[in-house]
């Protein structure tokens, strides 16, 4: 049965060769690769012409420059497979994960399969890509397989950090159906669009292996937005928060809450640490407005009165800034 892959890129020329490489060097060899250049104005489309020379399944589209969720849906239009099976394209992943996704999808009836992912910089990525064993030993243990009532679950609590990116994805066509990136978000895009496939109840199963290989630098495929794009994406957590409370799924939506008025007062002291005016100003109403809705009041007092603290302290105390900035370095995560 035919994968469709489908890669958007966008100014990727350093990154997209080893990207395309890593898709084709795949041992499982019924692929279309759908490369949708969304604009570049460097040498990515002339670089992509070439491999697509080496190899018929490449298939290449260029468009105006629209945006990641734009190239991605343009890509879902293309796609004839029975499987779609998402990369981006600065990321690379391991040779034999699209047939070990296949083989679980089809032993289980499974429509969303995924692995788990690493970051890496780009020396690492370029060190392993292309070298990676191919491990003929049984990889059967290394699968958790979820029922269908269990989708929602895993997105918002089990394995809400794999479930937050579309990469190393593969998701049966059908399932997908009239879902579509919401391309009015800058980030968060592809968090809503796993929300939306797995809100409706889908066969899940995790390969518990880090086999698709994201590549962290300065400018990812979804990065350079100015100040106001930049906090536009923040609207993933209302929408997802929004959804779940108004489908009578309390807990869920304070979930989400939750993440959400941590992830306001992060980036809000970040701009104020990095003294952008504006940007921490439209933070600070975001936050003020936040802090008299209902399922704020609703989180527990505890939360609440820290939340009130470190956003006096934010706001008035430059040491509680650098002290809060230095905590996130050491933690490695996002609040």
């Amino acid at each position: 049965m035919k994968v469709s892959v489908i890669i958007p890129v966008y100014n990727a020329q350093k990154y997209i060769r080893a990207c395309l490489l890593s898709v084709m060097r795949q041992t499982y060899r019924k692929l279309e690769i759908i490369v949708i250049d969304d604009g570049s104005e460097d040498k990515s489309f002339e670089i992509i012409e070439k491999l697509k020379k080496t190899d018929k399944r490449i298939r290449l589209f260029r468009q105006q420059n629209q945006g990641v969720s734009a190239a991605r849906n343009t890509g879902l239009g293309k796609a004839t497979g029975r499987y779609v099976f998402f990369v981006d394209s600065d990321d690379v992943v391991h040779p034999r994960l699209i047939e070990t996704l296949i083989e679980q999808a089809e032993f289980c009836h499974a429509e969303l399969i995924f692995c788990t992912y690493v970051k890496l910089n780009s020396a690492r990525i370029d060190k392993i890509a292309g070298r990676e064993k191919l491990c003929p030993i049984s990889l059967r243990n290394l699968w958790i397989t979820g029922e269908r009532n269990e989708s929602l679950e895993w997105f918002h609590k089990r394995y809400s950090r794999e479930l937050s990116c579309i990469g190393g994805k593969l998701i049966q066509r059908l399932t997908i159906g009239e879902v579509r990136f919401d391309e009015t978000l800058s980030m968060g895009e592809d968090t809503v669009f796993l929300y939306h496939i797995c809100k409706n109840q889908v066969a899940v199963s995790c390969f518990e292996r880090g086999w698709y290989y994201y590549r962290q630098h300065k400018k990812n495929v979804t990065a350079s937005y100015t100040d106001a794009q930049d906090i536009r994406y923040l609207r993933a957590y209302r929408t997802i928060r929004d959804e779940e409370r108004k489908n009578g799924r309390i807990p869920w939506a304070l979930e989400w809450e939750y993440r959400y008025v941590w992830k306001l007062l992060s980036e809000y002291l970040t701009a104020k640490n990095e003294k952008r005016t504006e940007r921490s100003s439209i933070l600070k109403e975001m936050i003020t407005t936040e802090r008299r809705q209902t399922l704020y009041r609703k989180l527990s007092v505890r939360t609440r009165m820290l939340f009130d603290v470190l956003y006096a302290g934010c706001t008035y105390v430059p040491l509680v800034r650098s002290l809060w900035l230095i905590k996130q370095k050491i933690c490695k995560r996002k609040v």
